[in-house]
């Protein structure tokens, strides 16, 4: 086994990233960072939040230096197709 299944990603086990937490679901650096950021998906879609204002959440949430990744461009990509905002819904705000 090559890997530690968690709920939000895995840990490798063995070769150059062996220990590191592989985020396959928000693109976090780590688990909590994906639950985190999963909770701002989940209050988006609840109360039909605009992109502005899920993008100051991820801005608010990566002024913490343990979460500064949550605005990388990736990580924002996967919030707002999870959310599932239309193609008119401008990406970069």
């Amino acid at each position: 086994m090559t890997k530690e299944t968690k709920q939000y990603g895995h840990i490798e086990k063995e070769g150059p990233w062996a220990g590191e937490y592989m985020s396959t679901s928000y693109g976090m650096f780590s688990e909590s960072g994906d639950i985190l950021v999963e909770g701002i998906v989940f209050e988006a879609k609840k109360y039909n939040h605009s992109w502005g204002l899920v993008f100051d959440q991820l801005i608010t949430l990566a002024k913490n230096k343990k979460y500064g990744e949550a605005t990388d461009t990736m990580v924002r990509e996967l919030v707002f197709d999870t959310i599932g905002y239309s193609d008119d819904t401008p990406f970069y705000i």
